[in-house]
């Protein structure tokens, strides 16, 4: 490509210009601190339109603080409170499970009872999935008792053994065994604990209970029985 006079003309000026700029170590330094001097102010500018952000944002966060705080207090003091008691007897409800009774036990059950045998069945034990698995009824001239079996897990978990009581004396003489007393529905109940087993017994005018586990704490044992209506074996 060949280039015009102008533009000969024009290279040779700025090769003139190029020759005339004095470029030393002053004059870099010169600059450098000019440009040091530009980002300070900068960053300095920026930084105060950050604090005066802050400064009128922070009225607004403290009022939505307070406001939040006022919330969560009227909602605590408008919540109705339960006593202890309450708080005692819901969480018994919520460690309940109910005893899985098969259509046929039911209606053995309701066999015994038309014969006049007031039989006493746990509707709940502290465990999941039990069930009722065996009923042996025997009424004779001399006894007449019903022995049922819970089991969890094709393991036997706790037996109860009812009696009718033709005996008070010998029936008496069983409590001499029992070592705690304690009261349930507003009777007396009677403890007792061996190297291998728990029991608990109940004993009114006409029937003895006995509730006897090698697994379950002197709690849970109280806690099945409490599912029973007594009532029914003092009327």
């Amino acid at each position: 490509m060949k280039y015009s006079n102008k533009d000969q003309h024009l290279n040779e000026l700025l090769k003139k210009l190029n020759n005339s700029i004095e470029w030393d170590k002053q004059r870099q330094q010169k600059v450098k601190n000019n440009l040091y001097t530009i980002i300070r102010q900068h960053s300095s500018s920026k930084k105060r339109k950050a604090e005066d952000r802050l400064k009128h944002l922070s009225p607004v966060i403290s009022t939505l603080l307070l406001i939040f705080i006022a919330t969560i207090l009227i909602s605590v003091l408008s919540t109705p409170q339960k006593d202890f008691t309450s708080s005692i007897n819901n969480k018994f409800n919520e460690q309940q499970h109910s005893i899985i009774i098969s259509n046929e036990q039911n209606e053995q059950i309701r066999n015994i009872r038309e014969q006049g045998f007031v039989l006493a069945i746990p509707k709940s034990a502290p465990k999941p999935n039990i069930e009722l698995e065996n009923i042996i009824h025997r009424n004779n001239e001399d006894n007449n008792y019903v022995y049922t079996q819970f089991s969890s897990n094709d393991n036997e978990l706790f037996s109860i053994l009812q009696e009718a009581i033709n005996n008070k004396r010998q029936a008496e003489r069983t409590i001499e065994n029992y070592t705690e007393q304690l009261e349930i529905q507003g009777l007396t109940v009677y403890f007792k604990e061996s190297e291998v087993q728990h029991k608990i017994f109940l004993m009114t005018d006409n029937y003895s209970v006995e509730i006897s586990s090698h697994y379950l704490s002197k709690e849970d044992l109280v806690k099945i029985l409490e599912s029973v209506q007594l009532e029914k074996l003092v009327e």
